[in-house]
């Protein structure tokens, strides 16, 4: 069972991205969590270590997943995002990301967003679900989200942004090594929801110029973009897209669809135990 604490967490200021704020929020999160879920039994790598941060990035040679690095930090809201330089796509036009650069393997799920007036204090967060082929996770741990930064598998892990060489002008990345995923997993959905959406009328009238973009992450190239245009008052998270396989490609849904439940009934929706 995954325990998501609801707890108020307030947007940083550039003044406040240092480390000693990173230490700070990195023990409050482990004041708030409470053991470690049981396993599913998904016989794909060690699962993560719940109560310490993960690394951001493949793992370096002879280091140890369980290494306490700082976890993923917020950037301050209103920066610039980055030009559109990949293929513009429309809801639902799917697309070949394995045709687009052959040799494809490690991607960045760059996600932005603006803020309007009555948005200023919301605290968005990215997510993102590895699902089997009935649309349900390979156990209660196959999810990446601001508490569980890395997946048992290691392949998806929500990077650190703000920092050189992470797609820093996006508000949040999740990186995926694709030869890394667990073969059990056909589809990855990538989320963004309003924290504290249900219980302070939080929702996506209050946002705006929502996008996803892949970048190839050994080019640096972005292959593929998709703006969301509907942005309405009963939605409090977006499933913006989703990277599936395909015989033997991998390819890129750009969803765009809203829905009315927050992390928690997401977590539900999609076989997660909370």
């Amino acid at each position: 069972m995954i325990n998501i604490p609801m707890v108020t967490k307030k947007p940083m200021r550039a003044s406040e991205l240092g480390r000693d704020s990173r230490v700070e929020r990195s023990r409050r999160v482990q004041e708030l969590q409470e053991g470690r879920p049981a396993s599913r039994g998904v016989p794909s790598g060690p699962g993560p270590v719940r109560n310490a941060p993960q690394p951001s990035g493949p793992a370096p040679a002879g280091r140890s997943r369980s290494t306490p690095v700082p976890p993923p930090v917020r950037r301050p809201y209103g920066h610039p995002h980055p030009p559109a330089a990949g293929a513009a796509l429309q809801k639902g036009q799917k697309t070949s990301l394995s045709q687009m650069a052959p040799g494809l393997d490690l991607i960045e799920v760059g996600m932005g967003w603006d803020l309007g007036p009555g948005g200023q204090g919301y605290d968005l967060d990215v997510s993102a679900f590895l699902l089997d082929p009935a649309g349900k996770v390979l156990g209660d741990d196959w999810f990446v989200f601001y508490n569980q930064p890395v997946s048992p598998d290691g392949a998806v892990r929500l990077l650190e942004t703000g920092v050189p060489g992470n797609s820093p002008a996006d508000d949040k990345v999740i990186q995926v090594c694709l030869s890394q995923v667990n073969s059990g997993v056909s589809r990855i959905a990538f989320i963004v929801t309003i924290n504290e959406a249900l219980a302070h009328g939080r929702h996506f009238g209050n946002v705006a110029d929502t996008y996803v973009r892949i970048v190839d992450g050994a080019s640096r190239r972005e292959l593929v973009r998709f703006r969301l245009t509907d942005h309405y008052s009963n939605v409090c998270s977006m499933v913006v897209g989703e990277v599936y396989r395909y015989k033997e490609e991998w390819r890129f849904n750009p969803v765009g669809n809203g829905t009315g439940d927050d992390l928690a009934g997401l977590c539900r929706r999609y076989g997660v135990d909370v």
